[in-house]
């Protein structure tokens, strides 16, 4: 749903949100049948999580246009029943506009967590109750999050784990800076208190624009950007079940170019990526990897 091109001169398309399906048994795209009326705004970097037979959607970037910002913070919804969209009215205080942010379902709830304004990145978390329609800024305890954009929050229980990302902050001359992240850093979604874990083992490089897994008891990471894109030869994984230590992971068989921007879901014990960048042109191509070789 969504995504852009980036068509040189700094010019960008911006797709519709309208969806196309990958059937995972025989690898096949199909674009479903969409009622008709007017979706929401072509876009990308957004986010969009599954609350039951709904996808909620959230930010995103798209075209600038006179008069208007290119940053989004809306919330359309989509009925994958009716396979229409619909509008939710939320009360409380909403989220500012932003783009590469992270949205993650926790019992009902869902996290919205940092992102980029259109001018520096964000350190805020928010909660959506999908039950009461309501929004709220929990305060959070323990240590700080950074300001991260791109980065990855996993699910694992009740607690939130973020990887990575790049903190984007403006010098005196109103120039940004860019600083690519390599902490793991937990919310416990209960009590919302974080805690920044201590690095043990072989950790992975500091990047951005990478996914991150969760499979069995291990986090695994793939690909990203830090001014180059990571390649897939060899992957990063944390132990979530023992001292929470890095380990570095062999893949076997061919593995795909160096990426980043891409998307990467787990079905069963294997891992489907699809499109992104690797450092020159923009991809459509879809990779498995079989989690029970690693």
């Amino acid at each position: 749903m969504g995504g852009s091109q980036h068509k040189g001169q700094g010019k960008f398309v911006y797709f519709s949100l309208d969806p196309h399906v990958l059937n995972t048994q025989t690898l096949q795209w199909f674009k479903p049948r969409v009622a008709l009326g007017k979706g929401p705004a072509p876009r990308s970097y957004h986010t969009a999580t599954r609350v039951g037979s709904h996808l909620f959607i959230f930010g995103g970037q798209t075209e600038k246009l006179k008069g208007s910002s290119s940053v989004l913070g809306d919330m359309p919804v989509f009925d994958l029943v009716r396979m229409a969209w619909e509008t939710r009215d939320a009360r409380g205080k909403q989220p500012r506009p932003r783009y590469w942010h992270t949205a993650s379902l926790v019992n009902s709830k869902i996290f919205i967590a940092g992102g980029h304004s259109g001018v520096q990145s964000l350190s805020d978390v928010h909660v959506l109750d999908t039950e009461a329609l309501t929004w709220s800024q929990p305060e959070l305890m323990g240590s700080p999050l950074p300001s991260l954009a791109s980065h990855t929050a996993t699910i694992v229980g009740e607690r939130l784990y973020f990887f990575g990302g790049m903190s984007v902050t403006l010098d005196e001359d109103g120039g940004s800076n860019v600083k690519y992240e390599d902490d793991v850093h937990v919310l416990h979604c209960e009590t919302m208190s974080l805690e920044r874990l201590r690095r043990r083992g072989t950790q992975p490089a500091a990047r951005a624009y990478h996914q991150a897994t969760l499979v069995g008891g291990y986090l695994l990471v793939l690909g990203g950007w830090s001014g180059r894109a990571h390649g897939l030869n060899e992957l990063s994984t944390l132990d979530l079940e023992g001292l929470g230590s890095w380990y570095s992971v062999q893949v076997p068989g061919q593995a795909p170019s160096a990426v980043y921007g891409h998307s990467a879901t787990l079905i069963g014990s294997k891992v489907v990526m699809f499109g992104g960048w690797d450092g020159v042109s923009p991809l459509n191509s879809v990779h498995v990897l079989d989690t029970t070789l690693l």
